[in-house]
This record gives C-alpha cells, sequence and structure tokens, in this order.
C-alpha cells in the first residue's frame, strides 16, 4: 500500500490514513479509496459484528456522497481463503458495496472486464484500471544473489527455481513442490521461503519435501532485505495461484530483476504483453515439469525488465487524472 500512497503524495496529494470504518470522517475528503474491501472481514469479533461492520461501512457512504467520491480499489473478487460465514455474506457484502460507490480501479487492463462482469452493479459505473506500483531495489549487484546463494550451498551453474512469499494452500506451493518432484535435472533447484499460514501446513510441505535434497524449505517471517535476497537466490519465481485476480508479487519479483512463472490469467496475461513473455512466462491448467524447463529456456539474462510503465509517480499521476475525471 505504501507504494500506492507513495505514488499519490509524488502527484500531489494529501493523503489522510483511515484503519477503521468509524474513523471515516462524514466532510473534508474529495476521494475515499476502499483500499482493501475484506479488511472488514479481519478485525471483526464474530459474525455479529461484521453484519454490524457492514451497516456502519454503507451508511456512512451514503452520507459522504455525493461530495465525497468513492473509489473501490479491487484487489480480489472474493476473500482467498473464506470462512463459511464470510463466504455466505460476501456476495451480499460487494453487491451492496458496489452500489454505494463512485467508481473502481483495477491493476491491470485486463481485469477491467472481470470486475464488471463479476459486479453488475458497475455496469454503469467508471472502471479504470492502474498497474501495480514497482518496488524499490534494495540489494543491488549480482554479488547479492551469489551471495544468497553460496548462504545455501548452491552454484552459479545451479537453475533455482522459487516461490517466496506467504505460504497459503491456495498458493499453490504444495503443488510445485509435487511437481519439482517429478523433474530429474540435477542441476534443478527449489527454495520454498516464508512464513507457512500454520505448523500444520509446514508439516505437509517437509514431508513432501524430504525426499528430494534439492529442495530447500525456509519457513518464517522475512525482512524486506531477507525477502529481496531471496528471490535473488533464484533464476525463476514460480507464482502457481490457484486462483486469483491480481498479483503483486509479480511485480515484485520483476522488480528484483527475475523472471516469474504463473497460470494464464486475465492479469499475467496482460502483465507478459506489457512487459514481454520473457519475463511473464505463462502456462496453462496445472503446472508441470514442462513449463519449468519452458521457462528456463525462455528467460530473459538481464536483470532489469522494463518497468517504466509500473513506476510509482507515473501510476500516482494515472489514478489521480482518473479522480479528477469523476
Amino acid at each position: 500500500m505504501e507504494l500506492f500512497l507513495g505514488g499519490l503524495r509524488d502527484a500531489d496529494c494529501e493523503i489522510i490514513s483511515i484503519e477503521t470504518v468509524n474513523d471515516i470522517p462524514t466532510s473534508g475528503l474529495d476521494v475515499l479509496i476502499l483500499h482493501w474491501a475484506e479488511k472488514l472481514f479481519w478485525e471483526a469479533r464474530d459474525r455479529w459484528d461484521i453484519l454490524a461492520r457492514i451497516l456502519t461501512l454503507i451508511n456512512r457512504l451514503k452520507q459522504i456522497r455525493p461530495k465525497t467520491k468513492v473509489v473501490w480499489l479491487v484487489h480480489n473478487l472474493q476473500p482467498h481463503e473464506p470462512r463459511k460465514f464470510k463466504n455466505l455474506i460476501w456476495p451480499f457484502y460487494i453487491r451492496t458495496l458496489a452500489r454505494n460507490i463512485d467508481a473502481a480501479l483495477t491493476l491491470s487492463p485486463g481485469t477491467v472486464p472481470v470486475v464488471r462482469e463479476h459486479l453488475g452493479a458497475l455496469k454503469h459505473k467508471p472502471v479504470a484500471w492502474a498497474w501495480h506500483p514497482a518496488y524499490p531495489r534494495l540489494c543491488q549487484g549480482t554479488h547479492n544473489a551469489g551471495a544468497a546463494r553460496s548462504a545455501r550451498g548452491w552454484e552459479t551453474e545451479h537453475y533455482v527455481f522459487g516461490y517466496c512469499g506467504q505460504i497459503r494452500p491456495y498458493k499453490g506451493v504444495d503443488d510445485l513442490i509435487n511437481v519439482f518432484l517429478r523433474s530429474e535435472n540435477p542441476s534443478w533447484r527449489l527454495l520454498i521461503a516464508g512464513r507457512a499460514s500454520s505448523s500444520e501446513f509446514e508439516d505437509i510441505l517437509e514431508d513432501k519435501a524430504v525426499a528430494d535434497p534439492r529442495i530447500r524449505l525456509e519457513f518464517g517471517d522475512m525482512s524486506e532485505v531477507e525477502y529481496e535476497m531471496a528471490i535473488l537466490c533464484c533464476d525463476t519465481i514460480v507464482a502457481p495461484f490457484r486462483k486469483y485476480l491480481h498479483s503483486g508479487s509479480l511485480v515484485h519479483a520483476m522488480s528484483v530483476g527475475r523472471q516469474v512463472l504463473t497460470p494464464r490469467t486475465p492479469f499475467s496475461n496482460a502483465l507478459a504483453k506489457q512487459v514481454g513473455r520473457d519475463w511473464v512466462a505463462l502456462y496453462d491448467g496445472p503446472l508441470s515439469v514442462d513449463a519449468l524447463q519452458e521457462a528456463e529456456q525462455g528467460r530473459n539474462e538481464s536483470d532489469n525488465a522494463d518497468l517504466s510503465e509500473f513506476d510509482p509517480k507515473r501510476v500516482g499521476e494515472q489514478i489521480v487524472a482518473f479522480f479528477q475525471s469523476l
């Protein structure tokens, strides 16, 4: 989120941070950006608290509109790991929310029609897009990549696939391990680094990986520098997500100079068209050894993808121009 805020500040916007629904001021705002619609669920104590928060939000939006324009930044169309009640209430929530905003913003030209199709209440409302801003590089130079490999006992001639970040079931990390286990390339390595959603899920992944010394699991929280160094250790970052609308982790990997491999979706397809298929390798259907081989063969040897369109200030100016059109 800080990247978006930085881009908006660079575009001469004054930013006011609003943590809860009750903190939304009833006057004085030109635009209210709903950054994470499902945050309302994260903080709720129980189902009655969820309902109360939904009603409070909708009433507050009715109070501030039309003087304040309300824009929903649509990160995803449904919670990644919904509970039973959240599953039941979510469709009602987003339909009601869509009727009480002025516009929506997605993170890719490819996802605009997806959002319009899924949210019928947006049929006659503006829906624009802006790329997820690129990340600043914290660790520069090939010596950092070499150091990251040496620390793990790997050599420069090894080809390293990796997954770095939050390790949750919907992200398909277990699928990645299963496919890698079927590969027979002795020079391949696989790095899984990040915090798992539960110790039980860690055990599942460890049971799968223990038979193959080419696989290294590093569970736990990482600092920003540790996260970037883990990415630098890899040649290709694999994001075998089972279902998603957008992903900042793909942009982050390319910002560090690493190719990504991910399923073909409206978001990833648009990303590949913008940056190049040597940076965004796509596959259809389940992940396979062939997809890993094709990514290796098609990888761009450069450490610098052309992410000029993802510059935070440029993105901020694009978003502000959209706000001014409302």
